[in-house]
């Protein structure tokens, strides 16, 4: 029986990544405020929310939050337990009318896209992490208040406290998050002096993927199959990310990363099967679902990147 390698080194592809993008004021999300899924203003692996069919080229944004939660479904909380099993991060700006357009092509998933297999070992630098957003550098992160919070019916959550930065950024604390995010959940902006108050804007996120094979105490081929229980639900994805050991167990790099349609299987393509059939050492996968949204209320944009390992 192997060692869950992987399970120790799972950072996955969820690194904050902020955008070049730009001044109004704006009204805050609240409570009435209802985001309605329009299937045309879609793109594979990621949901846009609000244009109410104008085009995003026609639509400029001011405000932007960029939240991103990550969690590993394996490490559970136990009676005894003092750590939690992910996190969650956010970060404020303000731009100058920057057209909806960058922002659905920054994040449409890429590097590797839908279908795709990011080949890393073959690489001479490390993988992409997006569109060009236009060739410069985001503003400034702004102040939302001290701390951040994670609401839901019943009350406060999780909080997400400011690093106390000049341009800070917001997490869940050391310990982790607190198993799944509730069913509700909302995220509370309290509002600065240079951002304004957000209220009940729903997160969400992902169930984590049910492996069907290869069995996960075994070592991986590139010859088994890769299967699991679909999802089918809008804007998910399910990621492969295959590991490299050595003969003795030891972990000593991630090989490559696929990004895939959440249909329950997972047909390799011939490069990375000629690349996994080479391999020096022992092998291992790990699955992953993640969600994108990008969701447009009045003059803020809302960047939501999900995802739940196995």
């Amino acid at each position: 029986m192997k060692t869950l390698i992987y399970k120790n080194i799972l950072t996955v592809l969820v690194t904050s990544t902020l955008i070049a993008c730009s001044s109004s004021g704006t009204d805050s999300v609240t409570e009435e405020s209802v985001i309605l899924n329009t299937a045309e203003d879609d793109r594979p692996g990621l949901i846009v929310t609000g244009l109410d069919g104008r085009s995003p080229e026609d639509v400029t944004i001011t405000w932007y939050v960029n939240l991103t939660t990550f969690r590993d479904e394996s490490n559970t909380l136990d009676e005894t337990s003092t750590l939690g099993n992910g996190r969650i991060s956010a970060g404020l700006l303000k731009y100058d009318e920057l057209p909806m357009l960058n922002v659905i092509d920054f994040y449409e998933p890429s590097d590797p896209g839908v279908g795709e297999c990011d080949i890393l070992i073959n690489e001479s630098t490390g993988g992409g992490s997006g569109g060009s957003g236009g060739g410069s550098s985001p503003p400034p992160r702004l102040s939302g208040g001290e701390s951040l919070s994670i609401d839901t019916p019943t009350g406060l959550w999780m909080t997400m406290p400011s690093n106390g930065e000049a341009e800070p950024s917001y997490e869940t604390s050391a310990d982790g998050i607190l198993g799944p995010i509730p069913e509700n959940a909302t995220l509370t902006i309290p509002g600065s002096d240079r951002f304004p108050a957000v209220k009940f804007y729903p997160i969400q996120e992902p169930d984590a993927p049910v492996r069907i094979l290869p069995d996960i105490e075994q070592w991986a081929t590139a010859d088994d199959s890769f299967t699991w229980i679909p999802s089918n639900e809008d804007g998910e994805t399910v990621g492969l990310s295959f590991y490299g050991s050595d003969f003795d167990g030891n972990y000593v790099e991630r090989i490559a990363d696929c990004i895939v349609v959440d249909d329950g299987k997972f047909e390799m393509p011939s490069d990375l099967r000629q690349t996994l059939d080479g391999y020096a050492g022992l092998l291992e996968v790990g699955y992953f679902r993640r969600t994108r949204r990008v969701d447009l209320i009045d003059d803020m944009v809302f960047l939501q990147r999900s995802t739940v390992s196995e």
